[in-house]
């Protein structure tokens, strides 16, 4: 495989990236790996997969945003809105947690738009009903953390938690093999 990690990518690797849309971590290694991500997605025929989850619910004021995000990401009909909504909503990550404007749609609807994503798609995206598959993920996320801290970015192949440190270096190996 090429590279020393504490998991093993090698052909065949089933890989799962878990991120919150309020988690500036993540949205920093959208910022350096976007691309790559991207391409990941479009090209693994499944192999590489997002999964949206909610941990940093709780420190928006009032409580939601997270949630919001990951109920829009997880309602993407197809893996072009699906790059373009994840990126939207990573890139527009609030700076602060005010009361004032976290949990409005209005916010996560502005990012999206922007991201170019229509605005009659973006309605039907907000009342998306996909509180299960939210649910989902982070049970999934529990069970690769164990005993440890729920966090994001987690990147898991096949079913092994990959340290934090290493998922730039893994993200980037699979970017190149598949890129060729």
């Amino acid at each position: 495989m090429g590279i020393s990690s504490s998991v093993d990518v090698g052909s065949g690797a089933q890989v799962v990236l878990f991120e919150d849309y309020l988690c500036g971590h993540c949205a920093r290694l959208e910022l350096k790996l976007g691309r790559e991500i991207e391409f990941l997605l479009r090209k693994s025929n499944g192999a590489f997969m997002v999964n949206p989850v909610d941990i940093f619910d709780r420190l928006s004021t009032p409580p939601g945003y997270s949630k919001r995000c990951a109920k829009v990401v997880s309602a993407s009909a197809n893996i072009d809105e699906l790059c373009s909504v994840r990126r939207s909503l990573l890139l527009s990550t609030p700076a602060t947690l005010g009361p004032a404007d976290l949990y409005v749609d209005e916010r996560i609807g502005l990012a999206l738009h922007r991201g170019g994503i229509p605005k009659s798609r973006v309605e039907s995206l907000l009342g998306a009903r996909t509180d299960a598959v939210v649910q989902a993920n982070l049970a999934k996320l529990d069970d690769v953390s164990s005993g440890r801290e729920r966090a994001v970015p987690t990147l898991v192949v096949n079913g092994t938690a990959a340290r934090p440190g290493e998922i730039p270096t893994i993200l980037e190996h699979l970017f190149k093999d598949l890129s060729g």
